[in-house]
């Protein structure tokens, strides 16, 4: 009898674990295809990733040395594929779009979007937005805010550096 219910429990535990690994796994096996994709750019362009950040669907690199960056988004079966020379890029900034709502006792800031904009040094092309989160995807903000700040600020840095010194 004692045996039986000993089983019993190392079966539950089992089928109680199996959901998490599997989760994991696909988590990993999602994020070694971003991986994959943006190292992929890369090399078509004759760069190599030297600074990369995956999260959810997306995945951002940069080549620091040939002053490259690169963004590849898949989401519910649509591609982004963007490679950016930073030489055609004058400035970065984030895009943070929030609402207000609620009533005068409670009111939530909703975060809309978040986003890079990059303005491009020639003025009649259009500015590139990397989109890294909307509300329309269904999904909750899961570090996006401090990403956007982390690649701005490495891409702004990297214009600095670009820039003559006059």
């Amino acid at each position: 009898m004692n045996t039986g219910i000993a089983i019993i429990g190392v079966l539950i535990v089992v089928i109680s674990i199996i959901p998490f690994i599997l989760v994991s796994r696909a988590k990993r096996k999602k994020e070694k295809r971003l991986r994959s994709e943006i190292a992929g750019m890369a090399k078509s362009h004759g760069c190599s990733i030297s600074m990369l950040d995956v999260l959810k669907d997306y995945a951002v690199g940069a080549d620091e040395n040939k002053h490259f960056i690169f963004f590849y988004k898949h989401q519910n079966g649509n591609e982004t594929k963007l490679a950016i020379n930073l030489a055609d890029i004058q400035s970065c900034r984030v895009i943070n779009s929030t609402r207000t709502i609620g009533g005068r006792d409670s009111q939530y800031v909703i975060t809309d979007k978040v986003a890079l904009c990059l303005t491009p040094v020639e003025k009649s092309n259009p500015e590139i937005h990397l989109e890294l989160y909307s509300a329309d995807d269904g999904t909750q903000l899961v570090g996006e805010l401090e990403l956007v700040e982390k690649w701005s600020k490495a891409i702004n840095n990297q214009l600095k550096s670009m820039k003559p010194i006059k």
